[in-house]
Formats: C-alpha cells, structure tokens, sequence
C-alpha cells in the first residue's frame, strides 16, 4: 500500500506493519477474539457483516500493540489528550486488550464481550443507530452465584456502509484500505476523521467494556457511569478527532472517562507510525484537526 511504511522496531513484537500476522505467528498464544452470536448464516447481509466484524480484529490488536509499543517514544501525542498523569492508565487499557504473550492476538478478557446482530435499542426512544451512531455497549452482570461480568456490543448499519458500498460514509474496512494520501489536505497531514476503520470503530467500543477499562481505575474511584453503565462512556462533547482536542484543553479531567479520547490517541499514534515517511517534512507528526 502507498505510503504505509514498515517499522523495524516492531519486528520483535511479531509485526511488520500493517501486515496480519502469519499463522505461526498467531500459534504462540491461544487467539481469542470477541464472540460473534445471533448472525443468521442464511442472512447474506448478516453474514458480510459477521465477516467484516471477524477480519477487523487483527486490527483492533495492531491498534492496541502499536500504541503500547509507541507509548514513551510518542508520549508528545498522548499529551494532546490526557493529563500527563493519567497517560500511563491510559496504556494499562490498551494493554488490557492484546495477549500477555504475543500482542497480534486478543486477551482472554475478550470472549466476555460479545459481539450480537441484534440491535436492543430498535424502536425505544434510545434508538442509538436511528440517531447515527456507529454502535453501542451495555456492560451486565447476571444473578447467579457467582455474578458473571460481560459486555453485549451492536454495531449500527452505518458501520457496514462502506462493506456495503452505501452512499453515506462509513469507516473503511481495513487498515490496509487506507493510504496516507487520505490525510493530505492542502499539502498537509493532518488527523482527520477518514482515519476510521472498522478496527478502530470496534477498538471504541471495547473502550466501553468496563473489564478492559477497569485497567485504569484500580486506585482512582470511580464516581460516575455512562448509559450503559459503563466506567468510561460518550461525553456529549467529546466525539471525534477534533472534540476530544477541545475536551482535554476545556476540562481536560474528563478526558478521563471519554472514550474517543481514548480512541483517537491510539489512533494518531498507529498513523503517526504508518505515515512515518511522509510525515518526515511535518517533524513526523501530523497537524491538528480542523473539524470533526
């Protein structure tokens, strides 16, 4: 893919970006990937769906790695979003999400957080998709002895468009959809939204899976709960890649428990590495959002 560079210092850690993983590769460590229930195999649109969702999962993990390994060297960029002091829990999230022993595959924690085609707020007066959104996760825990803790997570059809070559916008697919060239405006690099993926759409939502962002709040309290009882949620004026910039300047505590923030860290940092050379002429970063 034009544009997208490999990087040295992640070969130890199994990964030429953006390849997948081979095989061998993927063998060290038991993959575990989020369930995927209730997509009716004679539904040819439920099962492009189920298949667009399972081939993103690589990409959730290359997400997560990348902004683990990337942690002190693009410290500067997570700067942008947190406070100084809440940076290292925000790495204890995204270490949450891949192995312990090899980071291209998922932790074990993710076979709680199913992944189900079946939309629950269709037609209630919190009709998430109705109202544009991408997905949504509700955190539960059964009543048995003991309690079982998971996540249930949908995602909107407006994820698919794209899948689905609809005429409103969606995330790309994969990674490997986009180029660097996509984020030129102007003769400029600049972090934008045509940085979504389906990868990154799911990465968001398992920002929303109160056992993967429990990682962050081991010695903070935690004093407030999203919709779906959530310990990190969507702050009103938090969503995309220019609102979470504003967060962090305007109440930069609350960055804390909005999830896009943590979303779009990640994400700069992958592409900051990915677009390392055309990036050489900006410092290697690129410029601020303009608008989400």
């Amino acid at each position: 893919m034009k544009s997208i560079y490999c990087i040295a210092a992640l070969v130890s850690a199994a990964w030429c970006l953006p390849k997948a993983p081979t095989p061998a590769l993927v063998h060290l460590a038991k993959r575990t990937d989020p369930p995927l229930l209730v997509f009716d195999p004679s539904d040819e649109d439920a099962v492009t769906k189920r298949d667009a969702l399972q081939a993103a999962f690589s990409d959730v993990y290359q997400l997560a790695a990348t902004a683990v390994i990337f942690a002190d060297t693009m410290r500067d960029i997570y700067r942008k979003y947190f406070p100084e002091d809440w940076i290292p829990e925000v790495i204890k999230v995204y270490q949450r999400i891949i192995s312990d022993q090899d980071v291209t595959v998922g932790d074990p924690v993710l076979s709680r957080f199913l992944i189900a085609n079946v939309d629950r707020n269709a037609g209630t007066d919190n009709d998430l998709c109705a109202e544009g959104a991408d997905g949504y996760t509700d955190n539960e825990v059964t009543d048995t002895v003991p309690p079982y803790e998971y996540a249930q997570a949908y995602f909107c059809d407006r994820t698919f468009n794209e899948v689905f070559d609809a005429d409103e916008s969606g995330p790309v697919p994969r990674i490997t959809d986009l180029t660097c060239e996509s984020f030129k405006f102007d003769g400029r690099y600049k972090v934008t939204d045509e940085m979504d993926f389906i990868g990154s759409t799911i990465f968001h939502e398992i920002m929303h899976f109160n056992l993967v962002s429990s990682a962050a709040f081991s010695t903070t309290p935690i004093t407030e709960l999203g919709p779906g009882n959530d310990y990190i949620f969507d702050r009103e004026d938090g969503y995309g890649p220019k609102s979470v910039r504003d967060l962090f300047v305007n109440n930069p505590d609350l960055t804390r428990t909005n999830a896009d923030s943590y979303t779009w860290a990640a994400m700069e940092v992958l592409f900051s590495v990915l677009c390392a050379g055309p990036l050489i002429d900006q410092g290697g970063r690129f410029d601020p959002p303009t608008e989400d």
